[in-house]
């Protein structure tokens, strides 16, 4: 780019900045198209020169497969971009496949959402994207292998893609082994009933004095369930949450809107030396928007920590596990901001003075540093919310967002 002039390179420069998102006019994919060798070496031109392909043109398709063996390795980020649904020819996605090859595991971890969404863009089940998935979540089961049969497992009613990871569920599932495969069928089983418990009280929703019963005799006969033949479960949360029991006395049923249902479940810790685990099960109701917000505050979170900046946001686990279906982790004894609100006559201080425990110092580091979080990633992703019930305190003063409305 140093051999270009002054004002070209200007031009190149504010075309680098646009989102890609943004799409590229004439002028713009000829100037980058005449000037893609010069550019080569900034690896945040590659996506851009690679929109101007011209597929009907069979020059342009060996000049394609010039650049892409000179080309620099893409960094992570830039990957995912070329496995969108804008890039289609095959030997563009193996290029972003073999630089993800060089990629760091842990990203790999974190951007997997991403990476199982472009699958729905490859051309044939076949292809390099599948088969690198399915490698790393064989050799890592029970991260990244965890993650990737429920991302894959949840989408499962979409019939345009039901074949496709229906084939990648089956071959991940038979080269795992029945050891490793057992904990994925007792997720199943799991899931399986908390939707049927949902359901009965669904069914019995108008003998509301009946309903607690209804609720403790489903629930203990799972619990029965999981002591004589299933043992410890893991959730699909977290393969790391493992469980031993429902504490049936600690749960509660809502049902809104006539026919969703949300189970408030408190889970025994199969770790005698760890919390108990406070789950939310949906049935009928989407919590995407949750699992997508919450995967962009993860990202957010590893970007400011990397920088050293001390900003607290308290971050929890959300799983989709099928269609309107899913399970978010709650944290105890945190309280609603519209409840302290009420109940403190808006004294904010003498709530926390009451129940955190701790320094005013820490009270107002913790309250401020997860506000300024929230409210900045909430801001830069136009994340909303319809009202203030959507607030929430921890009990060391941290705030937090729940059930999203809206975002992007």
């Amino acid at each position: 780019i140093n051999c270009i002039s002054d004002s070209l390179k200007k031009q190149l420069e504010d075309m680098k900045k646009k989102s890609p998102f943004e799409d590229l006019n004439n002028y713009d994919k000829d100037l980058l198209w005449n000037n893609r060798f010069k550019l080569l070496d900034d690896t945040e031109f590659l996506p851009k020169i690679l929109l101007c392909v011209d597929y009907s043109d069979p020059k342009k398709l060996i000049e394609l497969e010039k650049l892409l063996e000179i080309a620099k390795p893409l960094p992570t980020i830039k990957c995912l971009e070329l496995l969108n649904g804008k890039y289609i020819h095959e030997s563009i996605r193996n290029f972003a496949v073999k630089c993800l090859r060089e990629s760091p595991i842990i990203e790999i971890q974190e951007y997997l959402y991403e990476l199982i969404h472009g699958l729905r863009y490859e051309v044939n089940h076949d292809n390099e994207l599948a088969k690198f998935l399915l490698e790393k979540a064989v050799k890592h089961p029970v991260t990244i292998g965890h993650n990737f049969y429920w991302l894959l497992k949840s989408q499962m009613y979409e019939q345009n893609f039901q074949q496709r990871y229906g084939l990648y569920l089956e071959i991940f599932l038979n080269k795992l082994g029945p050891n490793l495969t057992k904990i994925y069928y007792d997720e199943d089983i799991l899931m399986t009933n908390l939707q049927e418990i949902a359901l009965k009280q669904l069914e019995n929703k108008s003998q509301k004095n009946n309903q607690n019963n209804f609720f403790t005799e489903s629930v203990a006969a799972f619990n029965e369930k999981l002591e004589n033949e299933l043992g410890e479960i893991s959730l699909p949360l977290n393969f790391k949450y493992r469980i031993k029991k429902i504490n049936a006395e600690n749960c509660k049923v809502i049902i809104k809107n006539g026919n969703h249902v949300k189970l408030i479940i408190d889970f025994q810790n199969a770790d005698r030396f760890g919390d108990d685990l406070l789950i939310s099960y949906y049935n009928d109701q989407d919590i995407r928007t949750n699992l997508i917000t919450m995967h962009l505050y993860n990202i957010v979170h590893t970007i400011w920590c990397e920088n050293n900046l001390k900003i607290k946001m308290p971050l929890y686990d959300v799983m989709t596990t099928g269609r309107n279906k899913g399970l978010i982790q709650l944290f105890p004894n945190s309280k609603k901001y519209e409840e302290i609100y009420h109940k403190m006559n808006s004294k904010l201080k003498k709530f926390f003075e009451l129940n955190c425990g701790m320094s005013e110092k820490d009270i107002f580091d913790n309250f401020m540093t997860s506000l300024v979080g929230y409210s900045v990633v909430n801001y830069i992703f136009e994340i909303t919310q319809r009202n203030q019930k959507n607030i929430n305190i921890k009990d060391d003063a941290q705030i937090f967002y729940t059930s999203y409305e809206h975002l992007l």
